[in-house]
């Protein structure tokens, strides 16, 4: 069952407010400074009114981080969302689990491949177990570090992260977990492989998309009659798709079939799905392949509505925290009362070709 959610994006550093301000169509975009874009050949051509400006959705942060310290001070300020929901998450550390997903970093791998550009310079890393006692310290928590799982698997990975931690929770191995979610799609590094890979918004590619930032973190907690929120009824992987950058043409048999996956796997079946939850974000490759996918799938359900809310329309593209900030949507969205059907289908489209759906319900019949 997922009971809270915390988040920090560009629409604000609380779920609610987040959540709120896309449903109201509020959109926070800002001329990005951190690179000199007229450098880059990748980013456009100077015109007669200067250099194309390259935007995003920059979430409010007081000063200028960046790199991983950018990540640990977004994620810390989600926990603290959380943790201001839920204070009891400050005691009894040692029955909580907490899993972080970060960016697989395939478009900067792909591009350096491609490419024999060189790039601005990358910082060094933060080990990613470091990087989550950062945030965990910044937040005011405290876990014993056996309790800690750290995955960089981009946007796919937080749904295995997902699924592993209601695999846990189920066998007993922890109480609760806190899933999570954290990445900045306009580091420099990033912003210049998905311009020379054409699936950046810029003055020459009008078909890409706006890059953002998020952190997001799900409770997670076992179903009882106390408990309210999302039930998890099913979730489904897929993979051997076309990649983002493959030649080969998109079909949507491999997005179709997994959506219908988790369809089927859900317990209690679902009797429709109220509205869908995709991560479109702008790139034609991308809408082609989810077009293609509900063809098949209406061959196979006969949905009667494909309502669809697209989180990258709001809060741009944000990577690896796809998913957790879907998911958190649909939670405010039940908990406010204008989620427009109890079930809802979350689905997931990785650079790589793998794919990932969920199915959620706030019928309190799917809680067993």
């Amino acid at each position: 069952m997922i009971a809270a959610a915390g988040m920090a994006a560009s629409l604000g550093c609380a779920a609610d407010t987040c959540c709120a301000a896309a449903r109201a169509g509020v959109v926070r975009l800002a001329e990005l400074q951190n690179l000199n874009f007229a450098g880059y050949q990748e980013f456009g051509r100077e015109t007669e009114d200067g250099f194309p400006p390259v935007v995003g959705h920059a979430a409010p942060l007081e000063y200028g981080y960046a790199g991983e310290a950018r990540l640990m001070v977004l994620g810390a300020l989600a926990l603290r969302d959380l943790l201001e929901q839920r204070p009891d998450l400050s005691g009894g550390a040692a029955g909580t689990a907490l899993y972080l997903n970060l960016s697989d970093r395939y478009v900067e791998q792909v591009y350096a491949k491609s490419s024999e550009a060189d790039g601005p310079p990358k910082p060094e890393p933060l080990g990613g177990s470091r990087l989550m006692e950062f945030m965990l310290s910044r937040a005011g928590l405290a876990f014993p570090q056996r309790n800690c799982r750290v995955h960089r698997a981009g946007r796919v990975g937080f749904v295995r992260a997902l699924s592993d931690a209601l695999r846990a929770i189920a066998q007993g191995s922890f109480e609760r977990c806190i899933v999570g979610a954290v990445d900045c799609c306009f580091e420099p590094g990033f912003l210049v492989a998905a311009a020379g890979l054409r699936i950046l918004r810029t003055g020459d590619n009008p078909v890409g998309f706006l890059p953002g930032e998020a952190a997001c973190f799900l409770l997670l907690e076992r179903p009882g009659p106390a408990i309210r929120g999302l039930c998890v009824c099913g979730v489904a992987f897929g993979e051997g798709a076309p990649g983002e950058f493959d030649e080969t043409p998109s079909t949507g048999e491999c997005l179709a079939d997994t959506v219908a996956a988790a369809i089927e796997s859900s317990r209690p079946k679902i009797p429709e799905v109220g509205y869908w939850l995709g991560d479109l974000n702008g790139t034609e490759r991308r809408a082609i392949d989810w077009g293609h996918a509900i063809v098949r799938l209406q061959g196979r359900y006969r949905f009667p509505n494909l309502r669809t809310w697209i989180p990258a329309a709001s809060f741009g593209e944000i990577g690896a925290a796809s998913g957790a900030v879907g998911i958190a949507m649909v939670l405010k969205a039940h908990e406010r009362g204008y989620a427009p059907g109890a079930t809802s289908v979350v689905w997931l489209s990785a650079e790589s070709g793998h794919r990932a759906a969920i199915v959620l319900s706030s019928d309190p019949a799917a809680r067993g």
